[in-house]
């Protein structure tokens, strides 16, 4: 089973527990610093994710935390509007994982 798949998994069975959020407090639990994602004030994925260690950003799903295709970019030329991307994905819109959305995540 992916990351992927499980964190849509754990978000949907634990409801308002935004993704990132809830990814974060597993892996400072765990205590693996190295790999910890950005979120934003609501618990939500921060659009812009970067691997100062990689040297490269790319975009993510703000709900899911999935990179988007074809974002990914050197740190130094990183030209991406990660916010502009957020508005045409999976709901057109920026939303909530409201339980009827779940199910279809």
């Amino acid at each position: 089973m992916s990351i992927q798949i499980k964190r849509n998994m754990l978000f949907c069975l634990l409801g308002e527990v935004p993704g990132c959020k809830l990814e974060r407090d597993i892996l400072m639990n765990s205590h693996r610093m190295d790999i910890l994602p950005v979120c934003d004030s609501n618990g939500w994925y921060h659009p812009k994710q970067c691997s100062y260690e990689m040297e490269q950003c790319w975009c993510v799903d703000k709900l899911t935390g999935a990179q988007l295709p074809g974002t990914k970019q050197p740190i130094l030329s990183f030209t991406k509007d990660c916010y502009a991307l957020q508005g045409i994905l999976r709901f057109g819109f920026d939303a909530k994982c409201l339980p009827e959305r779940c199910r279809t995540l």
